[in-house]
């Protein structure tokens, strides 16, 4: 029984007229050695009901057969006073399976013969009794507990019988559904749902039933408003404590607030499609006008270039044409033409190769208040060099070449502050210097992504030391003992022609826009050095 391990009295009453039965239950029950400590007898139905009306007890041992009415009549009086919280054992003289079948479905628990009882199944069927009530009770408990707890779930829920009847549901349902949970169970969904909602809930079922799996699907569901609400429904199976009954649990999730958020980032994000096309668009129509105005300042230089050219080999031509005119007129060639010719040649070719160096962004006034690209520009020349002497000697001869400008750093600390505030056409460095070799420095130039051309200078006539240089970035090596003035024109020449082939290809690969962009952006950034 279930009061084994407590202190407290198990109370049983007995209702029969007979006393000598009485007698014998009394005695079956203490020679039983269970936990019963109090027995009390009354001998009418009548007198049976009043006293459960003021006293609790265990467990009700009930004859079939009372003065004043039958087990059954007992048994239905106490359903309609709703005092069946204990367990009723129906004692009957003989064995009747009819009287049997009624009394277990008026709410008796057990049903016993009196001629077959025995002290032991007396015992049994009562401790039977009361822990079946308690388990019903602790199950009772539970029920309630967890209708409190489904009651609570925000989110919609409902159970159905695998007809596909709504058996129960919590409020969070009866809110969506817009209806009580009386008119709610006994229904189908066919009564609560639209039809397309109706099948789509009965399909979900009897895929449910077929493999057990459990089943998710997303639906548009309306409320209790009519309202239109993103839903997620999961639907599975679940069975009753006792396996009595097997239903299905249903679950909405309303997700209206997630697909609303999506399509407001769908839409977005088309919005962002639409402005970064636009804006492919609109830069693609800026590249084209400034390639436009590129093209016209392009033009521009080369009108004002061809302006200048024309201004400066004027005299020249006008001296080869005069000399050919006289040398024309006369019988022998007179060695004094010759030379004049000879001249104004070297200085028709000297012409041409300041146009290949030109710089444009360098201007001069001309007729007036015009101004056009200016040829006689002088070369910039630093040479990185320890040895005064040195440096004497190549100034020298600098001024036996031409139109060049000469700077001079001791060092590589020095040259690189130079770098940052002149503008430099070409270097010549020493190889030996107070802060490290000319490999060093061409190290430094490359790690800062300078593009000057560099030509390797050295007492040493080492065709090692020229291999490194070369491959280390320098266009050119000279040796001190081979350095003339014609030597250093024909290095300089040769260094700028190389550099301003390696631009070209540069800027053939890159395309003509970016071609533009870097032409006007350097522009720009040797304007201020100069």
């Amino acid at each position: 029984m279930s009061k084994n391990n407590t202190e407290e009295e198990s109370l049983v009453l007995i209702v029969d007229d007979n006393p000598e039965d009485v007698h014998i239950y009394r005695r079956m029950l203490l020679r039983s050695g269970g936990s019963i400590h109090r027995v009390v007898d009354v001998s009418t139905g009548g007198e049976g009901l009043a006293f459960l009306a003021g006293q609790p007890v265990d467990c009700l041992l009930l004859d079939y057969g009372l003065p004043d009415m039958d087990g059954l009549e007992f048994l239905a009086a106490l359903k309609r006073q709703k005092r069946d919280a204990f367990p009723v054992i129906l004692l009957t003289g003989q064995g009747d399976e009819h009287v049997a079948v009624q009394a277990m479905k008026n709410g008796a628990a057990d049903y016993l013969i009196k001629g077959d009882l025995s002290d032991d199944l007396l015992f049994r069927a009562i401790s039977h009794a009361i822990d079946k009530v308690d388990r019903r009770k602790e199950q009772k408990r539970y029920y309630d507990c967890l209708k409190i707890l489904i009651d609570t779930v925000p989110n919609p829920l409902f159970f159905k019988d695998r007809s596909g009847i709504f058996t129960g549901c919590n409020r969070a349902f009866e809110s969506l559904v817009g209806k009580s949970k009386p008119q709610i169970v006994g229904r189908t969904g066919n009564d609560l749902f639209p039809k397309a909602i109706a099948v789509k809930f009965r399909k979900m079922a009897e895929t449910l039933l077929q493999d057990e799996s459990i089943q998710i699907s997303e639906l548009t569901v309306p409320d209790g408003n009519g309202r239109l609400l993103n839903m997620i429904c999961y639907l599975a199976g679940f069975q009753e404590i006792d396996r009595t009954q097997a239903g299905l649990i249903g679950v909405l999730l309303d997700i209206t607030s997630q697909k609303k958020t999506e399509a407001q980032l769908r839409q977005t994000q088309m919005e962002l499609e639409a402005t970064v096309n636009q804006l492919k668009a609109s830069n693609q129509q800026i590249i084209a006008q400034q390639k436009s105005v590129i093209e016209e300042e392009r033009l521009k230089v080369l009108l004002q270039m061809a302006g200048a050219t024309a201004h400066e080999l004027n005299q020249p031509l006008m001296v080869l044409l005069g000399r050919i005119e006289l040398m024309r007129n006369r019988s022998q060639f007179d060695p004094v033409d010759l030379d004049s010719i000879e001249a104004a040649g070297y200085k028709v070719a000297e012409i041409v190769q300041k146009i290949q160096q030109i710089r444009h962004y360098e201007i001069m006034a001309y007729a007036g208040s015009d101004f056009i690209i200016k040829i006689d520009q002088p070369i910039t020349l630093l040479y990185i060099e320890d040895d005064e002497k040195d440096i004497e000697r190549l100034n020298q001869y600098i001024s036996k070449v031409g139109s060049i400008k000469l700077m001079h750093a001791v060092n590589q600390a020095q040259a690189l502050d130079l770098l940052k505030a002149t503008f430099i056409d070409i270097i010549l460095v020493d190889y030996l210097l107070p802060d490290g070799t000319g490999l060093d420095f061409l190290e430094s130039l490359k790690k800062r992504e300078v593009d000057i051309p560099v030509v390797m200078v050295t007492g040493y006539g080492d065709e090692v030391i020229a291999s490194q240089s070369i491959q280390a970035g320098a266009y050119d090596y000279l040796p001190k003992s081979k350095l003339t003035p014609t030597a250093l024109k024909r290095v300089i020449d040769n260094t700028l022609e190389k550099h301003r082939y390696k631009q070209e290809m540069q800027k053939m690969a890159q395309g003509p826009v970016s071609m533009a962009s870097q032409d006007e952006l350097k522009e720009k950034e040797c304007r201020p050095r100069r």
